[in-house]
């Protein structure tokens, strides 16, 4: 399956996941600077409602560490992947509330939803413009997968790919000029980035590899290939050049999430046998793991605000909340009930 770790693939059987809940929750998603509520993390809780087969799962918000997280959605399904609008005012999640998955958004309050995207088949990811106005998203269709840009208000969508390839969404540039995603099609597969607006498309790799997640500054993207049966983290300028590995090591190597200031990039990796949380230099220097125990701790998130990483972790056999700072000091547990997390963003 694409983009997903062996780490991964254990806690889904573990935990009874399937492999299209564990697609759509693999995604970290950033956002921007200028925001409120710099301590608010949206997630999802799954709730097994008596057995595998009707398992249910919910949008929630923790505002502050100290206060119990709220929920946001109710839908007797399935809601995963909450992602905040960069400027703060919405957040939009996949449901599958009206059978495939679609793309919904809703006030901080819960208070409004709205299912914005339909009827294209099964969205599998989305990422907000940086302007909050539009939404690139994913759509699997008959074994392949289809990237469309739709503006949130009025759910007018543009598809940017070839229906009779395969791309893979990956992030939006700082400036929104360009979208940069993973193609693998016969004769033409690598990283390429796309101008939403008009009809450039330019390569910037001919490795095919995961999830490629644009700097803040917009100098660097950073992708995961598979290099000699390992996942390693790899940098690339945005405008295509010479390639570096920056984790040149046995095991697997992803969900790379930058730093606010460019500067770092924290991400999961199970060379030590289990998942563990780690943070590495952009130019692959000062190395460090943050985590350190026998469960596995997944899905960094950057806070944009705090200089904070939130994570999960299932240290008590269910995946709880936790922060901590980026030196992987002052770690504090924000859930506790016997829910299981599935995605965070901060």
């Amino acid at each position: 399956m694409f983009g997903i770790s062996p780490a991964t693939v254990r806690r889904a059987h573990i935990k009874g996941l399937s492999l299209v809940t564990l697609v759509l929750a693999a995604a970290a998603f950033a956002c921007s600077s200028g925001v409120p509520e710099p301590n608010s993390i949206v997630f999802t809780s799954s709730d097994d409602a008596g057995s595998g087969e009707t398992e249910r799962s919910d949008i929630y918000i923790s505002r502050a560490a100290d206060d119990a997280p709220v929920r946001l959605t109710l839908a007797g399904n399935r809601d995963l992947a909450p992602t905040w609008s960069p400027n703060r005012s919405q957040v939009a999640f996949l449901s599958q509330r009206n059978g495939d998955y679609e793309i919904w958004v809703t006030d901080p309050e819960g208070g409004d939803k709205r299912a914005v995207f339909t009827g294209l088949g099964a969205a599998t990811r989305f990422e907000w413009a940086p302007d909050s106005r539009r939404i690139a998203y994913e759509v699997h269709e008959d074994g392949r997968r289809q990237i469309f840009v739709g503006e949130v208000a009025t759910g007018e969508t543009t598809p940017l790919t070839a229906p009779e390839e395969s791309a893979h969404l990956g992030s939006w540039s700082p400036d929104g000029d360009w979208l940069v995603y993973t193609l693998e099609a016969n004769g033409r597969s690598g990283i390429y980035k796309v101008n939403p607006e008009g009809v450039n498309e330019i390569e910037v790799s001919e490795t095919v590899g995961a999830d490629p997640r644009w700097s803040p500054n917009g100098r660097w993207i950073v992708f995961t290939p598979s290099i000699d049966g390992s996942r390693n983290l790899v940098i690339v300028p945005s405008g295509g050049g010479d390639e570096t590995n920056l984790t040149p090591t046995a095991g697997n190597n992803y969900g790379a999430i930058w730093s606010p200031d460019s500067k770092r990039i924290a991400f999961v990796s199970d060379r030590d046998g289990n998942s563990e949380i780690y943070v590495i230099d952009a130019d692959g220097r000062n190395e460090k793991r943050l985590t350190s125990n026998r469960s596995e701790d997944l899905a960094p998130s950057w806070s944009r605000r705090t200089n904070r990483i939130a994570f999960m972790s299932d240290v008590d056999g269910d995946f709880d909340l936790f922060t901590m700072r980026p030196d992987g000091s002052n770690q504090r547990r924000v859930t506790t009930d016997d829910k299981d997390i599935i995605d965070l963003n901060w």
